[in-house]
């Protein structure tokens, strides 16, 4: 009983500070790299944003997204924190002088293919290095993203509503054709009597 008071403590001593390193790394205040979440249908363009807030100030930034291959070659759009870009398997930000600027870093548009497998997928981003002027490193935190693709084939989901709905109505036809069947062979044996 003590054994297993000891790891039922434990496993929820670790949890509460997963819990609070969590609250403390993304509370207000920390700089961070958030994508955000998005949803689609299989065939639909979505576009995942990628924000920067509280920014201390920092002169470069290098990022690699890492994103599943089922979403297919994004598209990139530079956002109006920084200028200066450059994209290759990398993406670099450059400044001469410090960045103070908050808001949308960069835009990924992913054109899903229809026949995308259902299901979440994510997007996250490792940050190779932010610095700023003094050559001093800046620490991140980066939020991934989840993507949710769904169905674009509308006539599915209405299958799910409309075939539970028919086999319902058919059952009740079906009882109702043998109790009347029933009652009338009932009816012509009184009949024939």
């Amino acid at each position: 009983m003590k054994r297993v008071l000891a790891k039922t403590t434990t496993v929820l001593l670790a949890f509460l500070m997963f819990v609070l390193f969590s609250v403390i790394c993304f509370a207000s205040g920390n700089p961070s790299i958030i994508c955000k979440n998005v949803s689609g249908k299989a065939g639909d363009r979505i576009e995942i944003e990628i924000s920067v807030e509280n920014n201390p100030g920092i002169m470069y930034l290098e990022l690699t997204p890492i994103y599943s291959k089922e979403l297919g070659a994004p598209t990139i759009k530079n956002g109006n924190v920084f200028s200066d870009i450059t994209i290759g398997k990398q993406i670099i930000w450059t400044s001469d002088t410090d960045n103070h600027n908050n808001g949308k870093l960069i835009t990924f548009f992913f054109d899903l293919p229809k026949d995308i497998p259902l299901g979440d997928y994510s997007f996250d981003l490792i940050l190779r290095g932010a610095y700023n002027y003094n050559e001093e490193n800046v620490l991140f935190n980066v939020k991934k993203a989840d993507i949710k693709v769904s169905s674009n084939n509308s006539n599915t989901s209405f299958l799910f509503v409309l075939l539970p709905v028919a086999i319902i109505l058919i059952a009740i036809i079906v009882i109702v054709t043998f109790f009347f069947i029933k009652k009338r062979k009932r009816h012509t044996m009184n009949d024939c009597a």
